[in-house]
């Protein structure tokens, strides 16, 4: 094959037909970084996993073994011979075929190559060669679960290596009734088909009826506290303003069961574990929206090859019934554990403040982290070891001028310069702690969308008590809000030993919960910085700098190097980002 070489590179060479059909299904032909297009992503992960075994190019081996197939290229030229002459042709000389293949790709509507059936056919041959992992991991799928309650998000989300967007409590009107003019939120199958429906039904539209009414009232008292002629921006960042700040005071009212939107991005492979999680959950609510979502991607144009063995006999079923067997048995060890050896458990049923604790922290976390920045930068000849000795022997003076050059100018939060998105390297990774929180559910909601940490949580009740807006205190009208934690409360303890899964969706989210998270430095700079800015929701930002504060005990070079950690208090946390916006809005008009 003749090439031609510019510069570090070489430009392969095709013929004019070849170049035809390769600029259908690749961004460009002459550079050695392109972008696949206008393929199935089954397509997409059988020639990736292809080409990892093959010294030709991706757009060589793409013509010769993905287009060039014997039922394709007689197909295209038996337009203009008869078949046998076609297949005798293209026996004796496959490139011949390209020409043809070109001017069919000209005349079709449809792809003629790469339809359901060849595309399936691809993946079968590649995956028995490579296996599932290696062609799932790379191909992209998109889904959307719409009226999804808050309690199943939590499972949809729980996977690390997936992108989630959803529809946020903070800015959001759960006034606003569905089309049938229901409130939003969802009506569990058993609990509907039982003799506690009606309760239910009265129960959880109570609750929005509280959140309406205190919404109205909180409207007014940020008007009244924050009077427009006071507010430098326009009318409409005014009062978007004013409502997010409303919505933000009294979404913890909402019950979990408040329904939502929410939209998954990952491999094939992140949706298949996904899917399994669903199928295997205890909610029945997870377990039919992750059978739609089977029955979604098996659609001729989504990607059904993929998803082939979730619930076939030999290892979809299986699987699950391997995640349903071990949580049953645990749950059954753990309760047999805990009435054995257990401690005794407080009883907290009062309005109580989040709570954060550092349960553990290496004692050399700076250390560690020397002895990374100093095996980066170091000389070659240098074990971690020998990293750890040196980062001790340098002294703590040092060990904080290390820290803080490896971790630059990026700045703080109230300077004009830097960036909280510019980050230090890995060797912060190698610092860690473990946080147990007592914070209502709002809190763990935002909390568990941070990717990069290990997360534990248990199941929603209303045992540790709820927490309480100052705001709400302010507008007087706590015995208000108490009557809506009563009733969340009430609700529970009748569904709650029938349907004790079902039970978590009457929960409102100010009620408490046990979370834990273990965490490397890295990531914490990047989730205390990101949850402690101006716009941040009030309960988190309290939270976020509890933890800061115990870091800096701690390891107090680790803390000082987050500089994007706000301890300022706001009283309309979204007024920036709404005026900048405004005026964005009207510079495009």
């Amino acid at each position: 094959m003749s090439t031609n070489q510019t510069a570090s590179y070489f430009v392969e060479d095709f013929s004019e037909a070849e170049l035809s059909i390769l600029s259908r299904y690749f961004t460009n032909n002459d550079k050695p970084v392109f972008c696949l297009i206008n393929l199935p992503e089954v397509v997409k992960g059988a020639l990736y996993a292809r080409y990892s075994r093959t010294t030709k190019s991706t757009r060589r081996l793409f013509l010769d073994e993905f287009v060039n197939r014997k039922e394709i290229a007689v197909n295209a030229m038996s337009r203009s011979m008869s078949a046998i002459e076609a297949g005798e042709r293209w026996s004796q000389n496959p490139s011949d075929s390209f020409a043809y293949i070109a001017e069919e790709l000209k005349l079709e509507g449809l792809d003629p190559i790469f339809s359901l059936e060849h595309a399936e056919s691809l993946y079968r041959r590649v995956f028995d060669e490579y296996g599932d992992d290696s062609v799932s991991q790379l191909g992209g799928v998109h889904i959307v679960f719409e009226q999804a309650s808050n309690i199943v998000i939590n499972e949809i989300e729980w996977g690390r290596l997936g992108a989630y967007l959803e529809q946020s409590t903070r800015y959001l009107d759960y006034s606003a009734r569905l089309d049938d003019n229901r409130y939003r939120y969802y009506r569990p199958d058993d609990v509907m088909s039982s003799e506690y429906a009606q309760t239910y039904e009265k129960g959880m539209d109570k609750l929005f009826d509280y959140y309406i009414k205190m919404l109205d009232s909180a409207i007014k008292y940020f008007e009244a506290t924050n009077p427009r002629n006071s507010f430098e921006g326009d009318d409409r960042a005014y009062r978007t303003t004013i409502r997010a700040k409303a919505f933000d005071t009294v979404r913890p009212m909402l019950p979990a069961g408040i329904i939502s939107n929410v939209g998954f991005f990952g491999s094939a492979q992140a949706a298949a574990n996904m899917l399994r999680r669903l199928l295997s959950s205890e909610l029945s609510e997870a377990r039919v929206l992750g059978q739609m979502a089977l029955d979604a991607l098996r659609h001729p144009d989504a990607a059904p090859a993929f998803f082939n063995q979730i619930d076939d006999a030999k290892k979809g079923i299986p699987w699950l019934a391997y995640f349903n067997k071990t949580r049953t048995n645990t749950q059954y060890l753990v309760s047999s554990l805990q009435s054995q050896y257990g401690i005794e458990e407080a009883s907290i049923a009062s309005p109580a403040q989040n709570e954060v604790s550092l349960t553990w922290a290496d004692s050399d976390n700076e250390q560690k982290v020397c002895a990374g920045i100093l095996y980066e930068h170091g000389s070659s000849n240098m074990a971690m070891s020998d990293c750890m000795v040196l980062a001790e022997r340098i002294g703590n003076y040092n060990q904080g001028l290390l820290i803080r050059n490896y971790c630059g100018d990026r700045s703080s939060f109230n300077a004009q310069q830097g960036n909280r998105r510019w980050k230090p390297g890995r060797a912060f990774e190698l610092a860690s702690y473990n946080f147990d929180m007592v914070i209502d559910f709002g809190i763990m909601r935002d909390w568990k969308r941070h990717r990069l940490l290990t997360a534990l949580w248990g199941e929603l009740d209303t045992s540790l008590g709820w927490t309480i807006s100052p705001f709400i205190l302010d507008m007087e009208l706590s015995e208000f809000y108490q009557e809506a934690m009563d009733l969340s409360s009430e609700l529970y303890a009748s569904l709650q030993r029938d349907y004790p899964k079902s039970a978590q969706y009457v929960v409102c989210l100010a009620y408490r919960m046990k979370f834990n998270i273990n965490i490397n430095a890295r990531a914490l700079m990047f989730m205390l910085e990101l949850r402690t800015s101006q716009q941040g929701h009030p309960s988190y930002r309290t939270v976020a700098q509890q933890m800061h504060s115990l870091i800096h005990s701690r390891d107090p070079a680790i803390a000082k190097s987050m500089g994007y950690v706000d301890y300022s208090q706001y009283s309309l946390e979204r007024a920036g980002a709404e005026k900048r916006l405004s005026a964005k809005q009207s510079q495009a008009d």
